[in-house]
Parts: structure tokens; sequence; C-alpha cells
């Protein structure tokens, strides 16, 4: 009867080990599944932004009185300004006090260690 139960019990320790085997396969199987969706949806975004850009390209010529001269001078033009716009961000107080300190040529070196002593001082 013991032989019986223990057959019996193999038998069912035999199915769960076979069904997680299959679980895991399937696992592997969905993972696989979820990447090449994922990457679908990427090429699928890559190609719907390639082509936005050849439309507007397209739309883009002479014909329609902009030229890609003209679009590449006014995107410069942007860039210069967003430059020009950075530059004019008010710097921190280290920031300033270190730029005196650098490019002061009369400061020397105790009055030097003076403004670091202060600026230390600010940090407290």
């Amino acid at each position: 009867m013991l032989s019986k139960s223990y057959s019996r019990i193999k038998e069912q320790d035999d199915k769960i080990s076979s069904i997680k085997v299959k679980i895991e396969e399937l696992e592997i199987e969905i993972s696989k599944m979820k990447s090449k969706k994922q990457e679908l949806a990427t090429r699928l975004d890559v190609a719907e932004i390639n082509n936005e850009i050849n439309e507007t390209l397209s739309g883009l010529n002479d014909d329609h009185g902009i030229n890609l001269d003209e679009l590449e001078k006014k995107v410069s033009q942007k860039e210069n300004y967003g430059k020009a716009l950075d530059e004019l961000k008010p710097k921190n107080e280290d920031e300033l006090l270190d730029e005196y300190i650098k490019s002061s040529p009369s400061v020397d070196s105790k009055v030097a260690e003076e403004l670091e002593r202060i600026k230390e001082q600010m940090k407290k």
C-alpha cells in the first residue's frame, strides 16, 4: 500500500514538474513577444517621424517660397538666440565671486584669501 501511495505521489510530482517546465517555456515566449512588440512599436514611431520629416521637407521647395537655405538660416538664428539667452542667465553668487577673483589683476593673495573666507561664511 505504501508503495502504491509513493507511486501516485511520484506521478503527481512528475506532472507538476512537467507543468512548471511548460510555464517557464511560456514565460520565455511571452517575454520574446513583448520584446518584439516593443521593437515594432519603436520602429513604427521612427517610421512615423521619418515620414513627417520627409513630408515637411518635400513641402519646403522654391515653389512654396521657402527653400532649405532659408530654413537653415532660421534654425541657425534660433540656435544663436538660444545661446545668447543662456549667456544672459544670472550666475549664482559663488560663480560671480570666483569669476571676480580670477579676472581681477589687482587682487593680491591676501584679498583673495579674504574673499574665500567670506565665501565660506556665506555657505554657513
